[in-house]
């Protein structure tokens, strides 16, 4: 199964916990792809 992760940090911490989330969920044989949300415009 690929899985997408949609996150958003301004202190790291968000990072962390889906940098986390990625290495036990491909330990279970997934694939993951994280992706950051970052305000665009003005």
């Amino acid at each position: 199964m690929i899985i997408n992760l949609l996150y958003f940090t301004s202190t790291g911490n968000t990072l962390w916990l889906v940098q986390e989330a990625k290495k036990i969920i491909e330990e279970k044989g997934h694939t993951v792809n994280l992706f950051e949300s970052v305000k665009a415009g003005p």
